[in-house]
């Protein structure tokens, strides 16, 4: 099925910005809920947010973790995870980040994107900054979660691969996990109906798995040929 098509048909592309375009974000994080990483701490942010924690960590390359409190709005940004244990009401996340040399394959992907503007690009950089948050994975392994995304895909349960897949593409990046990604939202119906939400995120998520992809023969299936 030719999914890229089919989104780009329906989506109405945006004006094109000139801008210095980002393609794969250098840094994410991974979100474990109700867990507390103790230990390794650097030094403790009060009173403040859990975005604020987020991009504190993620700025600061000493960072490889945090524990947010979500009770005492108080960050613990750490140098790694020594343990894990349960805590209720906190909320802490692991960092991740890209490899060099998809990095550099990315540029080369998008120039062959040119029919799309930097808007489209944005949306695709900022789904895949965000998807360690979207869908929490910290608790499970790679190899559990893509257990379960056959297992809730072989079911009819879309939704539920969808949310496994986002949570195995933290972990990855994987271009195969990407393009399953959009595959399962395009898979989605609501009364009937592709939601606009899921359409969209279809759309980010074949743009990251073109981006990633490092055959030909791949990036042809993510374009529809």
């Amino acid at each position: 099925m030719q999914f890229f098509g089919k989104i780009l048909a329906v989506l109405a592309l945006a004006t094109s910005v000139q801008a210095q375009e980002q393609l794969i974000p250098d840094r994410w994080v991974v979100v474990s809920p109700d867990t507390d990483f103790f230990g390794a701490d650097l030094t403790p942010m009060f009173d403040t947010t859990y975005e604020a924690c987020i991009n504190a960590c993620l700025a600061n390359d000493t960072c490889q973790a945090f524990t947010f409190n979500n009770a005492k709005n108080a960050c613990f940004p750490k140098t790694g995870v020594d343990q894990r244990d349960a805590f209720e009401g906190a909320t802490s996340a692991e960092v991740f980040e890209a490899r060099a040399d998809i990095k550099a394959a990315a540029e080369t992907r998008r120039a062959e994107l040119s029919f799309l503007n930097s808007n489209d690009i944005a949306r695709a950089y900022d789904l895949a900054a965000r998807i360690g948050r979207l869908h929490a994975s910290g608790p499970w392994t790679v190899d559990e979660m893509i257990n379960a995304i056959a297992d809730r895909r072989a079911n009819g349960q879309f939704e539920s691969a969808m949310r496994w897949a986002g949570g195995a593409i933290a972990k990855t990046g994987s271009a195969d996990l990407w393009l399953q990604y959009a595959q399962l939202n395009l898979s989605i119906r609501e009364n009937g109906q592709l939601q606009s939400k899921h359409r969209n995120r279809a759309f980010a998520a074949m743009i990251n798995a073109y981006l990633r992809g490092q055959s030909p023969a791949f990036r042809a299936t993510v374009l529809g040929d």
